[in-house]
C-alpha cells in the first residue's frame, strides 16, 4: 500500500468515528409541543390534527426505516396517536417530539 492510500485510509477511519458520535438533527413542527398536540387532537379540526399527526406518523415510519425494525406492523394511524395523546397527557409541557421518540425507542426495544 503507498503513502497516499494509507492516508486516505487513516482519514476515512477517523472521519467515520467522528460522524458517528453527532447526533442527527430532526426537523420537528413549528410548535413542538404536547399541549399544542392535545389542543389540535381536542378540537376535532382534521386540518389541526393532520399537522401535527401527520409529522408524528412520518417520523415513526422514519424510525422504522431506519432501523430497520418493523415496529408499525400491528399500529394504526388512531393508534399511534392514541399513544402521543395518553403520554403528551402525562407531561403537556414536554416537547411532542421528544415524547415520540421515548415512544419510538421502546417500541424498537420491544421489538429486538
Amino acid at each position: 500500500m503507498n503513502k497516499i492510500s494509507a492516508t486516505m485510509l487513516l482519514i476515512l477511519a477517523v472521519g467515520t468515528s467522528s460522524a458517528a458520535q453527532q447526533t442527527v438533527k430532526i426537523l420537528t413542527p413549528s410548535n413542538d409541543s404536547c399541549a399544542a398536540f392535545m389542543a389540535a387532537m381536542e378540537s376535532g379540526d382534521p386540518t389541526k390534527v393532520a399537522a401535527l399527526g401527520g409529522w408524528a406518523l412520518g417520523f415513526m415510519s422514519g424510525v422504522a426505516q431506519g432501523t430497520n425494525v418493523d415496529i408499525l406492523r400491528e399500529a394504526t394511524a388512531q393508534g399511534v396517536m392514541s399513544r402521543l395523546y395518553s403520554d403528551c397527557q402525562k407531561q403537556p409541557g414536554r416537547p411532542m417530539s421528544v415524547i415520540l421518540e421515548e415512544i419510538a425507542r421502546s417500541l424498537v426495544t420491544g421489538q429486538r
